[in-house]
């Protein structure tokens, strides 16, 4: 697998309901120990605050040093940059461009035999600031500035150095597209021109071990930690859905606390958090079902329009020989349309007349078609025997078609195309055709 993302410890519960949970305190517990000890087996690696991520390497496929973003792992067009030309041809120019370019200037200078991935700290845009009386050289690469006092060892490396970056994954693999990713460990050496840093922790003189008293404070912390996460365990597996919906609780939560973190707001208790909660994903539902709505009304009147050409050729050309159009000759057909092309004008104020016969018409088709669980009999059994049947019975509840077939997908284990097959067949028990129930999601309408 590839680090496209990197999580927070505290989505574990998001992304893993309970279990995710109780990892997150069992690494608490395990940090605890070191940070006590120094120690313990535990290996951390600290997140910079980068931009943007850099992958670059030998490429095994043709030995070629290279550089780019997480786009050279695409299976189809991957951007794979092995020359400062490579960059304008496959990027518009801007920030992006530039910090490739001098990915691609700088990285190409040291010696890289594998493939690893960092997150670019700085170009030609550190600054000098002075903080609590210090005078140190700055930069910002995203959201956090950093700050190295400019006498320091590592101040000076920084203020001499052209380019900057950290390194937190090294990749293996036959092919860019199939490699895997490992963590931490990265053994890349930089030179004057390049400041290059680790991810891994460094416990410098160990500053940074806990005292007793401290260990003490962070136990009973974990400690009320495990505690609520017994409580809670019930309502975050059920809130964990593996499925990538945009209205899925979980993630809804994670969009909702970053978005408190962009704003530098804080969580001002559990009940006024939850209350905020439930206020935006009430405005992000109300949100989806207009622009639903607003789809079904296109539609609509897409339909009412056809029905409004059907009008105006009959009475162009006659009922009869316009009951006729999709059987007659092409030459005749093409009579017909250049009569309807001179009355154009017509169409669009007599498919507004036709509008609400034809939502009232759609409508009623579609409840016909949809079977709810207070009308279970609609089906007749006798038509519907093995997979129908069983496909029957789980689409009944369904609102609209989509959501019909994902019924039927997950509860049969079956493919979209299967799933669809089954569901269209049922339907046409009823006598109806796919185009007269596909038209619109008419829930939200």
């Amino acid at each position: 697998m590839k680090n496209t993302h990197l999580e927070h410890l505290e989505d574990n519960i998001l992304n893993g309901g309970s279990q995710g949970g109780k990892e997150a305190v069992a690494f608490l517990r395990s940090l605890g120990d070191m940070l006590e000890q120094g120690g313990a087996d535990t290996r951390v690696t600290v997140k910079w605050d980068g931009a943007p991520a850099v992958i670059c390497g030998t490429n095994p496929e043709n030995g070629r040093f290279f550089v780019g973003t997480k786009s050279v792992f695409n299976k189809t067009d991957p951007k794979i940059i092995y020359s400062e030309e490579d960059v304008e041809r496959m990027y518009a120019p801007g920030q992006l461009a530039e910090k490739l370019k001098a990915s691609y200037k700088y990285l190409s200078t040291l010696s890289i035999p594998e493939v690893v991935q960092g997150d670019l700290l700085f170009t030609d845009d550190k600054y000098e600031a002075n903080i609590g009386g210090d005078t140190c050289v700055a930069f910002q690469p995203n959201t956090i500035v950093y700050a190295v006092p400019k006498d320091s060892d590592i101040g000076q490396k920084i203020d001499e150095a052209k380019f900057g970056i950290v390194f937190h994954t090294a990749y293996s693999g036959r092919t860019l597209d199939t490699m895997s990713a490992s963590f931490g460990n990265i053994r890349v050496q930089g030179n004057t021109n390049v400041f290059v840093t680790s991810s891994d922790f460094k416990n410098a003189s160990g500053e940074a071990n806990m005292t007793a008293t401290e260990k003490t404070v962070y136990t009973n912390l974990v400690n009320k930690t495990e505690g609520s996460l017994k409580q809670a365990s019930r309502f975050l597996d059920l809130m964990k859905v593996n499925d990538m919906n945009k209205f899925t609780l979980n993630i809804m939560f994670k969009t909702f606390f970053n978005r408190y973190v962009r704003d530098g707001k804080c969580l001002d208790g559990a009940r006024a958090t939850a209350s905020d909660f439930a206020q935006k994903f009430s405005n992000a539902l109300d949100k989806e079902i207009a622009s639903k709505k607003m789809k079904g009304g296109k539609k609509l009147m897409q339909m009412a329009r056809k029905a409004a050409i059907k009008v105006l050729r009959k009475k162009l050309v006659g009922k009869d020989k316009a009951a006729k159009y999709s059987l007659l000759s092409m030459a005749d057909n093409k009579q017909i349309d250049l009569k309807v092309k001179k009355n154009q004008a017509k169409i669009a104020p007599l498919a507004r007349k036709l509008l609400p016969q034809v939502r009232k018409d759609t409508m009623a088709r579609v409840k016909q078609a949809r079977q709810t669980p207070q009308n279970n009999e609609y089906i007749p059994e006798s038509k519907l025997t093995g997979n129908l049947k069983k496909a029957r019975e789980l689409m009944s509840p369904a609102k609209h078609r989509k959501d019909g077939i994902e019924r039927i997908m997950k509860g049969m284990k079956v493919t979209y195309k299967q799933a669809t097959k089954f569901h269209d067949d049922v339907m046409k028990s009823y006598g109806f055709k796919p185009e007269s129930f596909e038209i619109v999601s008419f829930t939200t309408l």
